[in-house]
């Protein structure tokens, strides 16, 4: 490698060369002129950044560390996630495997705010849950239209992987309508398939476009690889997370009915 670095070195190999040669030979990378470098690229790099950061500024206060705790066989064990509040009276969209059994749960918000929550809706055939945080006031963000979705667009996400609170990532819709198996051996449709990355801990964290609306939950990841992770549409999200669990019967791709127990949040926002 340190062969190969030196043999590249363009100043050393200009040194051997004559003006007259030189007038000859290609402009490379390293000689252009510094208001040059990467200005067909800057321009939409710049945008991009811009277009990131918006979104992060708007959706951050939003979102949640979610810290759970289980006793199993006598003993403590702790588990950790991420959410999204979507009401300002503190209601808020995590996984069904990050919430599920929880003996105590402990929501952490990035203004420092730490409060108690407790399960009032939990779907295990779609690995969504809505919980309800004991306190208000609070920053939210709404659900965006997931059939708008467009492979190539930015997916931009905020969660804790391993630990580390708040964290961004930023990739693009690879593609759309995956399925895939719960961990209750449901199938989930219409899941989006992205390439930000998905750590332990960015479970429950929301997917969201550059407007600051979520189209997706993060909901699994293929250990294996590298880049490929998987979101439930914002438009089952929705659905599970807001309906009256009495009126809703959920239709799967197997034809079995199933219905959302959970205590009905009213005042969650619509999409739009």
């Amino acid at each position: 490698m340190v062969s190969l670095a030196r043999r590249a070195w363009v100043p050393r190999r200009r040194r051997l060369e004559t003006g007259a040669a030189r007038c000859h030979l290609p402009r490379m990378p390293l000689d252009l002129p510094p208001g040059d470098r990467g200005a067909p690229d800057s321009g939409l790099l710049d945008a991009y950044s811009h277009a990131v950061s918006g979104a992060v500024a708007r959706v951050a206060p939003a979102v949640a560390h979610v810290r759970v705790e289980r006793a199993r066989h006598g003993r403590g064990r702790e588990g950790s996630g991420s959410g999204f509040l979507i009401t300002p009276d503190g209601y808020l969209v995590t996984n069904s495997h990050v919430a599920s059994g929880a003996a105590a749960i402990e929501v952490t918000l990035p203004d420092g705010r730490t409060a108690s929550a407790r399960i009032v809706g939990d779907d295990p055939d779609s690995d969504l849950a809505v919980l309800k945080v004991a306190a208000s006031d609070f920053a939210w963000i709404r659900f965006g239209d997931s059939s708008g979705v467009r492979v190539g667009q930015v997916a931009i996400a905020i969660g804790s992987p391993f630990g580390f609170q708040h964290t961004v990532t930023a990739g693009i819709v690879s593609a759309l309508g995956r399925s895939m198996r719960a961990q209750t051996g449901r199938l989930l449709d219409n899941v989006l398939q992205t390439d930000a990355s998905l750590n332990p801990g960015n479970s429950g964290e929301s997917r969201f476009d550059a407007r600051g609306d979520v189209i997706g939950v993060n909901t699994a990841v293929i250990m294996a690889a590298q880049g490929i992770c998987f979101a439930i549409a914002s438009s089952t999200a929705e659905r599970v997370a807001i309906a009256r669990p009495i009126d809703v019967l959920v239709v799967r791709r197997d034809r079995t009915l199933t219905t959302l127990t959970a205590t009905p949040v009213e005042s969650a926002p619509r999409g739009g």
